[in-house]
């Protein structure tokens, strides 16, 4: 526990008409660190706590010495309970420590209704969330599947191209043995015609 939890406490507590067991003066944050909180309160000195300073009247009267802040505020819990057990209020006292109450009530809800709206909220909003990361994921297999469909058509062309190739080169030597044989066939017909006029000669 820490200085700033013992402020705390005091805050919360502020509003209870209390007095000081020192110096009477009505208990609060302020007067306690502006009047004893530097001389009765070290978070690491072994000075003695406030509210056990030898008030009998407090019922803790003892000479205990405090190492930390804990001690303090422990001290501090049955100082205010103590005195407003024995603090007699007025009526008018009392309306105004009802209408106080009943104030920090109605903000407490209202908190909690802001607290469990925003939780609600955030709750839809991570619902949303999840609902748009699946859609991600989805759209992200939806591209991969296309991605391979596409890789699969590429290889098929590819196959198909090299099958063309093939064919083509294929076309082209039969083109070339054709070219040789229609060459021979010239030179054949040639021969044949060159004898049939020798053959006419002798005749």
């Amino acid at each position: 526990m820490s200085a700033r939890t013992l402020y705390n406490h005091l805050k919360l507590a502020s509003d209870i008409p209390i007095r000081c067991p020192l110096c009477n003066e009505p208990m609060t944050v302020n007067h306690f660190y502006h009047h004893h909180a530097l001389e009765n309160h070290r978070l690491q000195s072994r000075k003695q706590c406030l509210f056990c300073k030898g008030e009998a009247r407090w019922a803790h009267g003892e000479k205990n010495r405090p190492a930390n802040v804990k001690h303090v505020v422990e001290c501090l819990k049955r100082f205010v309970i103590i005195a407003n057990e024995t603090y007699v209020l007025s009526r008018k006292q009392q309306n105004v420590m009802n209408q106080i109450k009943e104030t920090k009530m109605a903000q407490e809800a209202v908190w909690k209704c802001k607290v469990a709206e925003g939780r609600a909220e955030r709750d839809v909003l991570k619902m949303e969330r999840d609902v748009l990361k699946m859609e991600k994921d989805v759209l992200k297999m939806e591209k991969d599947v296309l991605k391979m469909e596409k890789d699969v058509l590429k290889m098929e062309r590819d196959m198909l191209k090299t099958k063309e190739t093939e064919l083509k080169t294929e076309r082209d030597a039969i083109k070339t043995e054709r070219d040789v044989i229609k060459t021979e066939q010239d030179g054949l017909l040639t021969e044949n015609a060159r004898l049939r006029s020798a053959l006419r000669n002798l005749a």
